[in-house]
């Protein structure tokens, strides 16, 4: 009998598929596995009798050959004990003749057959080995009351929805926010319309809690595909300058694959479009004079969080703040647009402007490119048909501050004025 299933673990809080395979055969009673399963090797010979023996299934003439896969680069700190319980139950299954599920919630077992850890904790095996609902986890279920909440709540919060824009038409942006909690709320929502919306992996990183672990974060995103993923780096001003370092070698790989938040002085304040920087001049630039200029040099545009004054878990951001009030539908109508051009145009004269603006500036396409649709994205949310020059101000004026501070900035003050 052979069965295939799929579960997960944590990787500083991230869920890491598993994959694993289970053969049971006649034979004198051995437990075999793979290389990456020896660390629990021995605690399965152990439980496997006991915790079956106790459900009336004898192991002592079966062959069990038990195999996983992982990404290599987080074995070392997965806590691969967690895999006991989905072993176990696909055996159990397997044993009794029921039908085989293809994914199993993680957890590690006592010897007495109670969870001990995981999202099954303190239940008993029999009662989740017998149960249709044990593989209810909300981690693997879509559409679960709590993931869809998620995506409500995201939905409802104009900023996430943006910044999903930048997302699917390339342009990365470094978010500045001015206090953790709404750092962390940003985060989170900006994880669940990902997942809702966009067909890649999202991988989301909390530098304020793990900075002691970049090394070992930047080695599992070293092994994986970053351009069919999506990685949000939060609390990126604690990284030190050898996490700098290694964060610059992968940006450079792939800068659209990176939404990058950071909070940019002691007061968060810092080259805020709306609201001033109480740090000393000595300490004020020390978080942004940190960040290497590979990342600065691939990245254009920063924009500030602010909480908004509809709700404690809603976020407005310097863009957004003269462009939209609160048009959730016009967004999320944008966001399902194939292309800007069917929503909006660029006039003529604006169209010509880009031209000598590149021209006599030399700024790259790829700038030029990012302008041209943050400006359609501009006129968009005021609601016209067409972009202008007020709206390619617009967004020389809100990113004034950071073209200043990490850009050359001379092309700012060529502005037409009609």
């Amino acid at each position: 009998m052979i069965s295939s299933f799929k579960t997960h673990l944590d990787f500083y809080g991230n869920q890491i598929p598993i994959s694993i395979s289970i053969s049971v055969t006649k034979g004198l009673f051995t437990v075999a596995t793979t290389a990456n399963l020896l660390p629990i090797k021995q605690d399965l010979l152990v439980k496997l009798p006991v915790i079956l023996r106790s459900q009336k299934i004898a192991t002592s003439r079966l062959k069990f050959r038990i195999s996983a896969k992982f990404p290599p680069a987080t074995s070392s700190n997965l806590d691969l004990k967690e895999l006991e319980l989905p072993i176990l139950l696909q055996i159990y299954r397997l044993c009794k003749g029921l039908d085989q599920t293809p994914i199993l919630p993680h957890g590690s077992l006592s010897l007495e057959g109670h969870v001990a850890s995981g999202p099954c904790k303190n239940q008993n095996f029999q009662c989740i080995a017998g149960s249709k609902s044990f593989n209810c986890d909300a981690s693997f279920t879509p559409s679960s009351p709590q993931s869809q909440k998620q995506q409500e709540k995201a939905l409802a919060c104009p900023m996430t929805i943006f910044a999903l824009l930048q997302v699917k038409y390339h342009i990365p942006i470094l978010y500045l926010s001015p206090d953790y909690s709404i750092s962390k709320i940003f985060a989170n929502r900006l994880v669940a319309i990902t997942r809702a919306q966009v067909d890649s992996k999202v991988f989301c990183f909390d530098f304020t809690n793990n900075s002691l672990s970049a090394q070992k974060i930047f080695k599992f995103l070293k092994s994986t595909d970053l351009k069919s993923a999506l990685v949000i780096i939060l609390g990126l001003e604690n990284l030190s300058s050898s996490g700098m370092a290694e964060l610059s070698s992968l940006f450079t790989i792939a800068p659209t694959s990176f939404v990058l938040i950071s909070k940019p002085c002691r007061c968060g304040r810092f080259l805020s479009n709306q609201d001033r920087c109480f740090c000393h001049s000595l300490v004020r630039t020390r978080v942004m004079d940190s960040l290497p200029g590979e990342v600065l040099s691939r990245v254009n545009f920063a924009i500030h969080l602010k909480p908004s004054t509809n709700g404690e878990d809603r976020i407005r951001s310097d863009f957004l703040f003269n462009s939209v009030s609160d048009s959730i539908q016009e967004l999320t109508q944008f966001l399902g647009s194939k292309d800007l051009s069917q929503q909006v145009e660029v006039s003529d004269d604006l169209h010509n402007y880009f031209y000598t603006l590149q021209a006599e500036h030399s700024l790259s396409d790829e700038f030029i490119r990012q302008l041209r649709l943050l400006s359609l994205q501009s006129a968009f949310l005021k609601g016209n048909s067409k972009a202008l020059f007020a709206d390619l101000l617009d967004v020389f004026s809100l990113q004034s501050n950071y073209f200043a501070y990490a850009q050359p900035s001379g092309f700012i003050h060529h502005r037409p004025f009609l």
